[in-house]
């Protein structure tokens, strides 16, 4: 198999090719090969693939792949948000392939792209996987987002503020007018994301991931 433009490949037990998604049927078609391996499944019909096919193909190279032969075996989508922030909407990589380094080749050729189209951050939200990205150098806060009940929203974040989070650095904020909070850590704690999931009942609490692109850290 010889490599085609804008991609990269591996020789090992099985060759892996990483290379920016071709179109948008190739796009849906890797969204719900990553979405059903999700905590929550989910398909291109949802409403979180309405960025990233908004966003192509101007971000189409922040849109990678990872074959063996012809098939599709995992990937990371990512796009740029208003504020030049790079958002890595999903990555996976299926259950065969996993453990080979692949998941670390498609988060280094995203970095790689988001850096030479002059982004500074790469962003992304994830659960109990924060130590995968905390090893690639990615600083955790802790996210609440109020998509079950916002009508909570007041009363569990001041609950939450004077109580377990006493004490951390936070803020509000907002996506697609979904109430949000955020909460500084130096590491990851994921006893605390289990202690404050446990206490909420109007959100959705997880981990989001940020790494600054500086000159070293970007490329891989």
């Amino acid at each position: 198999m010889s490599p085609r433009p804008g991609s990269d490949t591996h020789e090992g037990a099985t060759m892996i090719e990483v290379r920016p998604v071709r179109d948008r049927a190739e796009l849906a078609n890797l969204f719900d090969l990553l979405g059903a391996r999700s905590p929550d499944p989910l398909d291109s019909s949802d409403k979180r693939f309405d960025d990233l096919s908004a966003h192509f193909p101007v971000d189409q190279r922040l849109m990678v792949s990872a074959w063996a032969d012809a098939d599709p075996v995992g990937g990371a989508l990512a796009f740029r948000h208003d504020d030049g922030t790079v958002i890595l909407r999903t990555i996976a990589v299926v259950e065969s392939f996993r453990h080979r380094g692949i998941g670390r080749r498609l988060v280094e050729r995203v970095q790689t792209e988001a850096r030479l189209l002059g982004a500074d951050t790469v962003a992304l939200g994830t659960g109990e996987e924060v130590g995968f990205w905390y090893h690639l150098g990615y600083t955790p806060n802790l996210l609440f987002q109020w998509v079950y009940d916002p009508e909570l929203y007041q009363r569990e974040s001041e609950a939450l503020l004077s109580g377990p989070l006493y004490g951390l650095r936070s803020w509000r904020s907002s996506y697609n007018d979904v109430a949000q909070l955020f909460v500084e850590l130096d590491e990851p704690r994921l006893d605390l994301h289990r202690t404050v999931r446990d206490a909420v009942a109007g959100c959705h609490v997880g981990f989001m991931m940020s790494k600054a692109l500086t000159q070293q850290g970007a490329a891989p």
